[in-house]
């Protein structure tokens, strides 16, 4: 939870490009966990998602916190290929309630997700950035109930009548979105993404949740003024942050953008200027996933650590000047990429530690890249080494779409929020001596669900 200018925001955030069409179902496979628990290990996740969807394609990062004011926490995630987010009421002890009445939509593609006070009635609302369909307030009852007072909003760029005789879908969907109040005027604003093309775009709020005012020259780039050499009118962000990057009380734009990570530091007043020095910037895009902020070196300045498609997860240090120095790879033995990653204290050392949802490598009899969990334990330093015994499982899963770390249950520890969904990520196997064209054969699939909530059961902090 964030605090800026006096509004309270909770905050999650929402490419692989799988496009908007079906897809075609694989085999699934076995399980292994990450290590068997070494002995005297005090640390370890433990699965807590009775109630969550078993199957699924959820394609976005949960939100959680307490919606319907019982002091537990609760869990809204956006889907891929159905009708709508859904919402969970949890009661603090891994048990979960449908509490979706009034989220419907036609279709939802997935994308990104927030939960935020936006018309100041004291109860929690929900925006959506849907992937094909643009953007979706839901207003809350505070018990759990919502709703819809916007649909689909696009920017004025795409729809422009010049924009849809080029492309009539190519500006609709939004990808991701960032709530908080960047001009100062006490209300919540939001920054979205489109889907494909479009770039970044500011919309102000009012205080009511529906009304928003598309804000021209905020220096992000988007269709009308895109960045030199761009040829996709703004690109898109698989993922949007607001965090305060520069110490100066500014909210600033944090993004896994389309050619690489940037940051640009707001002035208060809904202008946003670049400053990305350092931070890699790749003529390939799409390959970068979440992004995620934390003091990795613990030098008061907060840092990023991004996934990347094919290299794993990056790391980026922030220096005094505000330019970037990396990437530095936090677990060089992932050869099969990262989609997710989240920042936390898991053990309560006070080094922040990263989970990152990813690939090994896959072994001869893999048709597929199995996904997996797996925390990389921090120094201070911007270091990061791997420790055994955590239960969490490295192969088996589906593609990990969003990891939120957050304390669930109210213990005081950071638990883990996992989504998943999408055959891509399953496997089959052959059978032992098999040659590689030879079919494969199914295998039992990792009995967690694709919404997944993990306990972090560590011992006692030290």
């Amino acid at each position: 939870m964030n605090r800026v200018n006096g509004v309270l925001v909770w905050t999650a955030a929402a490419v692989l490009l799988v496009g908007c069409g079906s897809v075609p179902v694989q085999d699934v496979s076995p399980v292994a966990a990450e290590a068997s628990k070494a002995s005297g290990e005090p640390f370890h996740f433990r699965l807590a998602a009775d109630g969550l969807p078993s199957d699924g394609f959820w394609k976005s990062t949960a939100v959680i916190t307490d919606v319907n004011g019982d002091g537990f926490r609760d869990l809204v995630v956006h889907p891929r290929l159905a009708k709508g987010p859904k919402a969970f009421l949890g009661n603090g002890q891994g048990k979960w309630l449908d509490s979706s009445e009034g989220l419907g939509m036609n279709l939802s593609c997935g994308g990104g997700l927030q939960l935020a006070d936006l018309d100041r009635d004291g109860k929690l609302d929900l925006v959506v950035a849907d992937h094909c369909d643009g953007v979706f307030v839901f207003l809350g009852d505070g018990q759990g109930k919502w709703r819809n007072v916007v649909k689909g909003m696009a920017t004025e760029f795409g729809q422009s009548a010049k924009v849809k005789e080029r492309d009539p879908q190519g500006f609709k969907g939004a990808e991701a979105v960032a709530v908080g109040d960047v001009d100062g005027d006490g209300h919540l604003d939001l920054v979205i993404s489109g889907s494909d093309q479009g770039g970044l775009t500011v919309f102000l709020g009012d205080g009511t949740g529906r009304s928003w005012k598309e804000l021209k020259l905020s220096g992000l780039p988007n269709g009308e003024q895109p960045d030199p050499g761009d040829i996709y009118n703004g690109g898109w962000a698989f993922d949007l942050w607001l965090k305060d990057m520069n110490g100066d009380g500014i909210l600033d734009v944090v993004a896994s953008y389309f050619t690489g990570p940037r940051v640009w530091h707001g002035d208060g007043k809904g202008r946003f200027r670049d400053s990305s020095q350092g931070l890699i910037k790749t003529r390939l895009g799409g390959i970068y996933g979440r992004i995620a902020t934390g003091d990795l070196d613990r030098d008061g300045r907060p840092d990023i650590v991004v996934a990347n498609n094919y290299n794993g997860a990056e790391a980026y240090l922030q220096r005094p000047d505000g330019s970037w120095q990396g990437p530095i790879d936090v677990m060089p033995e992932l050869k099969g990429g990262a989609q997710s990653v989240a920042v936390a204290d898991f053990d309560g050392d006070g080094n922040p530690d990263v989970v990152i949802g990813g690939a090994m490598s896959p072994e001869p009899n893999y048709e597929w890249i199995p996904y997996g969990l797996y925390v990389r334990w921090g120094n201070g330093k911007g270091e990061f080494s791997a420790r055994p015994g955590t239960d969490l499982p490295s192969i088996g899963l589906e593609v990990i779409w969003g990891i939120n770390a957050t304390d669930v249950n109210g213990d005081g520890r950071p638990d883990l929020v996992v989504s998943a969904g999408g055959a891509s990520g399953r496997i089959s196997v052959r059978p032992p001596g098999q040659s590689p064209g030879s079919k494969a054969v199914a295998q039992q699939a990792y009995p967690a669900p694709n919404v997944q909530v993990w306990l972090n059961e560590a011992a006692a902090r030290p």
